[in-house]
């Protein structure tokens, strides 16, 4: 099935993605000539939007997938804001909310749900509330 091979290709990409933002992240802009921290903020600038880009790839085929092949039963793959694949009972640091957040503060917490299929987890906090999240917006623990 090529749908499902173009997936496991975006999920490989996704993970080399992920080795060269993990590289560039020991690096101290600061201790940088400034031509160098220029070039510096622009390959994290392309990295992010290429991390965005594969998502949405990622979230293309699975639709396809599941209108194609109705017996395919794979689940999105969700990323978090480096790249990394979350799964269920994965622990997430939720950051500061924004204006239409409605949790109060950063947080740790658990996924306890993958499967909105929009990009949305749902993570438990220590007081078991349940929050929905973008999944690129928190960062694995």
């Amino acid at each position: 099935m090529k749908a499902q091979r173009i997936r496991e290709l975006l999920h490989d990409l996704c993970n080399k993605l992920v080795a060269i933002d993990l590289s560039t992240q020991i690096i101290n802009p600061a201790d940088l000539p400034k031509e160098s921290q220029d070039a510096y903020r622009i390959l994290q600038e392309s990295v992010e939007g290429i991390k965005e880009c594969l998502y949405e790839a990622h979230e293309a085929i699975y639709e396809v997938l599941h209108k194609h092949y109705p017996e395919y039963k794979g689940e999105p793959m969700l990323v978090d804001s480096k790249g990394i694949q979350l799964k269920m009972n994965d622990h997430v640091l939720v950051p500061e909310p924004n204006a239409s957040d409605l949790w109060g503060n950063e947080f740790v917490g658990t996924i306890i749900s993958t499967t909105r299929g929009d990009g949305v987890i749902c993570v438990r906090d220590q007081d078991d509330d349940c929050w929905d999240v973008e999944a690129l917006r928190v960062t694995r623990q």
